[in-house]
């Protein structure tokens, strides 16, 4: 099946081709290559910069003075005061996990104890607060609460459900994250 018409160079005969399936297959010069195209490439070694480049500091673009901070998270829930930033509480373990799963930094969140809420100033005065942040989206634990039918003639109120319920329940889990990605979108 080898045909050896010139030494060095392998062949295959017609016929290995059809057995192959191949019809008519011929070997194109042009795809080859030529050993009289291969030749030693020299790389110069890199010049050396002179030491007396000057540097302009001046045409340098100034840094914006105002830098922007991603957009608030604000979180309504019912006791949160009493486990927020303590490492040893559950609930707050868990919380680092959603800010780092959805990419939020601590200073970034801001949340309401509604527990803490007991006048009608104290409601009023968090309102404010929270429309002065310009948020469109909020997280709400505390379905209940009279701030939410407040903020909610300005602002759209997710309800999530509470730390108890996220800590027993996956599928609690799975509702505060479906909840959490309308946050920003």
């Amino acid at each position: 099946m080898v045909s050896s018409r010139t030494p060095g160079a392998l062949k295959f005969s017609a016929g290995f081709y059809q057995v192959l399936g191949i019809g008519g297959w011929q070997l194109r010069p042009a795809f080859g290559v030529q050993s009289s195209e291969l030749h030693p490439m020299t790389i110069e070694p890199a010049c050396a910069m002179s030491e007396q480049t000057p540097v302009v500091l001046q045409d340098a673009l100034p840094a914006p003075a105002v830098v922007q901070l991603a957009s608030p998270v604000v979180l309504i829930g019912y006791g949160l005061h009493a486990f927020w930033q303590d490492e040893q509480a559950l609930e707050w373990r868990l919380w680092v996990n959603i800010m780092q799963a959805f990419g939020w930094q601590e200073e970034q969140v801001v949340f309401v104890d509604s527990a803490l809420l007991m006048s009608d100033d104290q409601v009023f005065a968090s309102v404010e607060e929270v429309i002065g942040m310009g948020i469109e989206r909020l997280l709400s634990m505390d379905e209940g609460h009279p701030i939410n039918e407040t903020l909610s003639e300005g602002v759209e109120i997710l309800t999530v459900p509470n730390f108890e319920a996220l800590l027993g329940d996956p599928y609690a889990k799975k509702s505060f994250y479906q909840q959490a990605l309308k946050l920003f979108g």
